[in-house]
């Protein structure tokens, strides 16, 4: 689900930069980030545009992969495809959504559990 190299690189990146809990700050940024564009993502997906559904998805594709969480920018990736090519009803598109839901809780908890590994 995430792949906990990326964020132990990120730390050691940190410590060499003597910047302290690098990778936690990132975090935060990512999840104050991503939380927006997963309400923005809600209300395209409401109102099927599919270029905001694209926008949104596609952003946080690429945050998603730069943390190391790798099933959610999949999950994004998919999304993003579905709506580029529409290819999806309604009720797929929501399923989507609900299943992306749950995989970003699941992964920020690791995230989280990593991070404070790996800074401390």
């Amino acid at each position: 689900m995430v792949n906990s190299q990326v964020l132990t690189d990120l730390a050691k990146i940190g410590k060499t930069n003597n910047s302290k809990n690098y990778a936690g700050r990132l975090l935060d940024i990512y999840r104050s980030q991503s939380e927006d564009l997963l309400g923005q993502l809600e209300q395209a997906i409401s109102a099927s545009d599919s270029p905001e559904i694209i926008r949104c998805s596609h952003k946080l594709a690429g945050s998603s992969v730069t943390l190391g969480a790798s099933k959610l920018a999949e999950d994004f990736i998919e999304i993003q495809e579905s709506a580029k090519f529409a290819n999806f009803s309604h009720d797929e598109m929501d399923q989507l959504f609900e299943n992306i839901q749950r995989t970003y809780t699941d992964s920020l908890g690791l995230l989280e559990k990593i991070v404070q590994d790996t800074e401390h």
